[in-house]
């Protein structure tokens, strides 16, 4: 069954982009789920963070005020409050002193708070925000190894997740498990930091193109290709796998047995849909109160 597989496997290769090219920087939506029409942003501790609003520049620093700006959605453009005092712009950006990456918190208040080092940039599109985190390529590729690993995973696994991040941020740029679940950096010396360094440049090509290197935190027992949930194959022909691994309870994680239909309509009550592929590829429909 697997023999028709094997040509096409063998034009599979690990490419080494060299480490001598400039730096790259990606650009990552985040909060995306939330639809977010307020957001908080602040300098973190030790560090001052230029906030650029049109013509007009604020320094934010967390040993001074203000160290922070609420920003709101306000008609086609942004209102930003700093302290007693407010400006109008239709753009947001925050930078260090010289433009460059800066440690810096953004917030929905009273949802989620996350630290995150490049810089930001905040648009309103349609009544709402959409903030923007410009950082490099290879402290993303850590910050989604930290997000989407266990603290216990050995340090080649690390390697291998941190080659398959770097791959597919070719392709989709998000902070949730839709594209790549993407938190703050992590610390320099950590395991995921240390597995993006150690694999920097590195990414799967297949005829002589960088690979979306699909992957779930958990298969449920058995992989599927782009086909089997509605998407575009693309270049490379994705094959399905067991993989027994997922099914096999282990301290801390409980085996992750399918429950296809309970699954999907759990997700469609989640996404506010009255349609969505089931985990077996197949069309899951229900009708959903809401």
């Amino acid at each position: 069954m697997n023999a028709p597989m094997m040509p096409r496997l063998a034009l599979l290769a690990i490419t080494f982009v060299s480490s001598l090219a400039p730096a790259q920087d990606i650009r990552i939506g985040v909060f995306g789920l939330f639809r977010p029409v307020e957001l908080t942003v602040s300098s973190a501790t030790g560090s001052a963070a230029i906030l650029h609003a049109g013509e007009q520049t604020i320094t934010l620093d967390a040993s001074s005020s203000p160290y922070k700006a609420k920003i709101k959605a306000a008609d086609a453009g942004l209102l930003v409050q700093l302290g007693a005092s407010s400006l109008n712009s239709t753009s947001i950006m925050l930078t260090s002193r010289g433009n460059g990456p800066v440690d810096f918190v953004l917030s929905i208040p009273g949802k989620i708070t996350r630290h995150y080092r490049g810089r930001l940039e905040i648009s309103n599109v349609s009544g709402g925000l959409v903030p923007v985190v410009v950082m490099d390529l290879e402290s993303a590729v850590a910050s989604v190894v930290a997000a989407e690993s266990l603290p216990e995973t050995p340090i080649e696994a690390l390697k291998a997740q941190a080659v398959a991040a770097r791959s597919y941020f070719d392709f989709d740029f998000c902070d949730t498990t839709h594209c790549q679940f993407l938190r703050g950096a992590p610390a320099p010396e950590s395991p995921a930091t240390k597995s993006a360094m150690e694999t920097r440049g590195i990414v799967i090509a297949f005829e002589s193109h960088t690979l979306a290197a699909m992957y779930t935190r958990s298969c449920s027992g058995h992989t599927r290709t782009p086909s089997n949930v509605g998407l575009p194959t693309g270049r490379y022909p994705y094959f399905e796998v067991e993989c027994p691994y997922c099914n096999i309870p282990r301290a801390g994680r409980p085996a992750f047995l399918p429950r296809m239909r309970e699954s999907c309509v759990f997700l469609m009550r989640l996404l506010g849909s009255t349609s969505i592929a089931a985990s077996d590829g197949t069309p899951c429909k229900a009708t959903i109160s809401r």
